[in-house]
């Protein structure tokens, strides 16, 4: 019985002196910290370097181009966000006209995604998004549901 009771107190003494050393245990990763590591980040900052200044007196081309995004995309998380590119022509319809480019991105978790690139005619009302597969732009109009809310 004194054997066994030495026994066991030994190994307790060993177990106990093996579990104590001066290494710091590592702290466990949180399950977001890991999922977020693992999940390739569209964006982590906004191209800066391609955006211009917003002209003034355009600022009610932002208002409209804005609507059309939310309405668009009424599912897109995060904080919304636009990038001014500048004017450019371009062949709609057959008819070349001047138009205001944004860039519309989400901002979540440190992260920007693209949602989608807008255009808005300076001539007029009309807004246009870029399909990015065919490369060109397409007339967005409003659905018929969302025009009854309005």
């Amino acid at each position: 019985m004194k054997v066994r009771v030495s026994v066991i107190a030994v190994c307790l003494a060993a177990a106990l002196f093996c579990g104590c050393s001066s290494k710091a245990a590592e702290k466990p990763e949180k399950i977001s910290e890991t999922g977020a590591a693992e999940t390739a980040a569209p964006e982590e900052s906004l191209p800066e370097d391609s955006f211009e200044k917003l002209p003034k007196g355009a600022e009610g081309e932002l208002v409209a181009v804005s609507d059309a995004a939310h309405s668009a995309f009424p599912d897109a998380k995060g904080k919304k966000m636009f990038g001014f590119k500048g004017t450019e022509q371009l062949e709609l319809d057959g008819v070349t006209e001047d138009c205001y480019i944004f860039d519309y991105y989400t901002y979540k978790s440190k992260t920007y995604t693209k949602i989608a690139t807008l255009a808005k005619s300076v001539a007029d009302e009309s807004i246009f998004m870029l399909d990015d597969a065919t490369g060109e732009y397409t007339p967005y109009t409003v659905s018929t549901d969302e025009a009854a809310d309005s």
